[in-house]
């Protein structure tokens, strides 16, 4: 591979004018600027990016931590980074922690010994920890939350209004006569405690009498959702409205209903939250869609402002509203 020396020797100048031309930091004329790009390209030369990153304190280069790029809103959002990050001139290195602080502990390690100049991470709970914040930072890298619901006030955070979601969804329900709710999502979600707080504040700002069934899942899976949605069935619950967690877990419990004999929205409606797969459905699925797309926009936005000294206020975090999608699995509840 060709060197910087190489490419002065070919262009018979000094090293200093080579730097200069490829950084743009010094003028260099017009003559000598032809005689070195002629250089650079006749020789295929590539700077390197670690001497470059030691000389200037930057590698123009960030990760993004979440649980799974399986899952679909974290591969949306990435999108979005990837996207608004490379117009900038950064590369983004994508980590799948998969829920392990033995994994998050090893990527961090590996951010650090990489010098990137910043993280975004997933705002669940085994990133959204203080500590972790803290030590990313004493090692200068700058830090932005995106999605989850656990925000942080150390740092810029991107998220979605869960539970001002769970609050519209909520009044949509009181209004088509749904008293008797059952929401199915993983216990230990955050996200899923904000929606459901939601929910009961509207049934209760509505003067309904109302109960909402919670059977939690150890997953956010389709599988997870109908082992619920069977659960629900047998325990003989009365409810005219099942809630899912995301709209995977909405297909299958969609699918587990059919299988019992229960027609939607005739004798029970459908609600779910996000919109990659409930408009697929047959009935298609009422949800309360997040755009992760324009999350990650805004947050790698910052990231980077961040680290370009574009933007140096206090940590904000911003709660990025989601809309209602009124589809056909949903109506009013029978004898309403």
């Amino acid at each position: 591979m060709a060197t910087i020396r190489d490419v002065a020797k070919r262009a018979n100048v000094s090293v200093a004018t080579v730097s200069a031309v490829i950084t743009g930091k010094k003028r260099v004329s017009p003559e000598l600027r032809a005689r070195v790009e002629d250089a650079l390209e006749a020789l295929d030369y590539r700077p390197n990016a670690l001497a470059r990153g030691l000389f200037t304190g930057k590698t123009k280069t960030i990760a993004l931590l979440v649980p799974s790029i399986a899952n679909p809103g974290f591969s949306k959002a990435l999108f979005g980074v990837e996207t608004a990050a490379m117009k900038r001139g950064y590369a983004v290195f994508v980590a799948n922690t998969e829920g392990s602080p033995k994994q998050v502990e090893t990527y961090i390690e590996r951010l650090i010994e990489m010098r990137a100049d910043g993280v975004l991470i997933a705002l669940t709970w085994e990133l959204a920890q203080p500590s972790i914040i803290q030590r990313l930072r004493s090692h200068g890298l700058e830090v932005v939350g995106l999605s989850g619901g656990r925000a942080l006030s150390q740092i810029d955070c991107f998220l979605g209004d869960e539970e001002r979601a769970g609050y519209t969804l909520g009044q949509y329900l009181a209004r088509l006569g749904h008293k008797h709710l059952a929401f199915i999502g993983p216990g230990d979600s955050h996200v899923a405690e904000l929606r459901l707080r939601g929910i009961a504040a509207a049934l209760d700002a509505a003067g309904t009498s109302h109960t909402i069934s919670r059977i939690a899942t150890d997953s956010y899976d389709a599988e997870g959702a109908r082992r619920a949605t069977l659960e629900l069935i047998a325990s003989g619950t009365n409810f005219t409205c099942l809630i899912t967690f995301n709209d995977l877990m909405g297909t299958s419990a969609l699918s587990a209903l059919s299988g019992q004999g229960f027609a939607v929205p005739e004798q029970v409606s459908v609600a779910t939250f996000g919109d990659f797969y409930a408009s697929l459905t047959t009935p298609p699925l009422t949800t309360l869609s997040f755009s992760e797309l324009h999350a990650g926009e805004l947050a790698v936005h910052r990231l980077l402002d961040r680290i370009e000294e574009k933007f140096t206020g206090e940590p904000e975090t911003v709660r990025i509203p989601l809309e209602l999608m009124i589809r056909g699995s949903t109506r009013a509840a029978a004898g309403t």
